[in-house]
């Protein structure tokens, strides 16, 4: 069986900022380099294995770091016609299936009641103020100095050394909260009670630039290569 090897790395990464590129269907526009970089952030492992498998050009992308790796591929056709085959037959019993469930689920539905809230009961819900408090960390623990502010607002707060914060004012329920701070993802949260523990995750690092791309072609040993090498080691 023939394998083969693709090596992606990027040897010097581009200092330009992504954001401010002009937007295109596969990523942004660089005027100062005059080249599309295509925005690979998102795409799965065989997706990027088999578009550098299939294409010839030059190419500059923007990756999270842990995508520039070794990516191995064989018979990537026979393998994907297994997988279609295999969800054809996955897409005709879960047909059949789901005529069945739709049939004793009409049988049920009759029965449901319907519970409707009121609509004074429901602004109330939204409209009440609540002092919101909660506590911010990571995986190592509590985390310092972190801003919780009111999205679309300039009403916020910090944490404490306890990770802690504390809203001085009232919120209403529904309000979303932009939790920051430098080298973490930033994360938005809907107020829905008064205390709220929130746990942010570290920052992926992306680089940018021109991929350089290592290809190697090797072929697996047959079983009596593998004995015929063994006894030229002994």
């Amino acid at each position: 069986m023939i394998y083969k090897k693709t090596t992606l790395s990027i040897n010097t990464p581009c200092s330009e900022k992504f954001d401010n590129f002009l937007q295109t269907e596969k990523g942004g526009f660089c005027t100062v380099c005059q080249k599309e970089v295509i925005d690979f952030r998102s795409w799965s492992d065989e997706a990027i294995a088999n578009y550098f498998k299939n294409t010839t050009q030059k190419t500059c992308g923007l990756f999270v770091e842990d995508q520039l790796k070794a990516y191995l591929h064989s018979n990537v056709q026979e393998i994907q016609h297994k997988k279609s085959s295999f969800k054809a037959g996955v897409a005709t019993f879960s047909l059949l299936s789901l005529l069945a469930v739709d049939s004793a689920s009409a049988q049920t539905k009759e029965k449901a009641e319907i519970v409707q809230i009121p609509i004074q009961q429901r602004d109330n819900q939204l409209t009440e103020g609540i002092l919101v408090k909660g506590v911010v960390s990571d995986n190592f623990g509590p985390l310092l100095g972190i801003n919780v502010v009111v999205k679309g607002t300039n009403i916020g707060t910090q944490t404490n050394f306890d990770g802690e914060f504390s809203f001085p004012t009232p919120l209403k329920k529904g309000d979303v909260l932009i939790v920051s701070f430098i080298g973490y993802k930033t994360k938005e949260v809907i107020v829905s009670e008064e205390y709220l523990t929130i746990k942010l995750i570290e920052d992926d690092i992306v680089l940018m630039g021109d991929v350089a791309v290592a290809k190697e072609y090797y072929s697996k040993p047959s079983f009596f290569q593998r004995i015929r090498n063994w006894f030229r080691n002994e």
